[in-house]
């Protein structure tokens, strides 16, 4: 479990460090570009520390994952926007999520940048970062699915407004969805997949109708 945290707080305080250092030096950066830096510099440590069980998971990779990462994450993405559709337009009227928000206003800003980011980069080491080090440490899998999926919903709603956390609910069913793909194959590039899924529906929803 030590583990699972070490990479959260990696994943969460790199690109404040990489801004540091950069403003030490007096040198100016976007957020886009550190948080690029934060995700590269986090992918390569990822792929030393996780070689063997990555190249396992590549070999023994099967088609029949795909039917179930289809039929888990069509479940989990409809109750996420019922959960979604319930919070904005029914409770607070025609409001979106702070983190939404954000990946909204830097994904129209830097459309190329930021749908490799979020379509490819992110995927990758939120799933390690979320599913594998805790499937590790958690035997229980019923443990495994609640705190890990609560990490997730977490880490995603971080605001000083408490009204923000009300969207722990459809990050959460995300999370949720996605931890119990990893629990049913047992192969965290099967989550790869299954989250480079759903991010590249939303980035091309997003840059369609907005």
């Amino acid at each position: 479990m030590k583990e699972a945290i070490e990479n959260i707080l990696l994943y969460l305080f790199l690109p404040s460090i990489i801004y540091i250092i950069f403003d030490l030096f007096n040198i100016k950066i976007s957020i886009i570009l550190v948080s690029l830096i934060s995700y590269l510099l986090l992918l390569t440590y990822y792929i030393f520390k996780y070689k063997k069980i990555l190249l396992h998971d590549i070999k023994t990779f099967k088609k029949k994952y795909i039917k179930n990462i289809i039929k888990y994450w069509v479940i989990g993405f409809i109750l996420m926007v019922l959960a979604n559709f319930i919070i904005n337009y029914l409770i607070f009227n025609n409001r979106i999520a702070n983190n939404e928000s954000a990946n909204r206003d830097m994904l129209l800003n830097n459309k190329l940048l930021y749908s490799f980011m979020l379509c490819i980069l992110i995927p990758i080491i939120e799933e390690i970062t979320f599913r594998l080090e805790f499937k590790k440490n958690i035997k229980n899998y019923k443990y495994f699915l609640i705190v890990s999926s609560l990490f997730f919903s977490l880490v995603h709603v971080i605001s000083s407004n408490l009204i923000e956390y009300i969207y722990i609910v459809p990050y959460f069913i995300l999370g949720f969805t996605f931890s119990f793909i990893y629990y049913k194959n047992n192969n965290i590039i099967t989550n790869i997949l299954a989250h480079v899924i759903h991010n590249s529906i939303t980035v091309t929803i997003l840059l369609i109708f907005l």
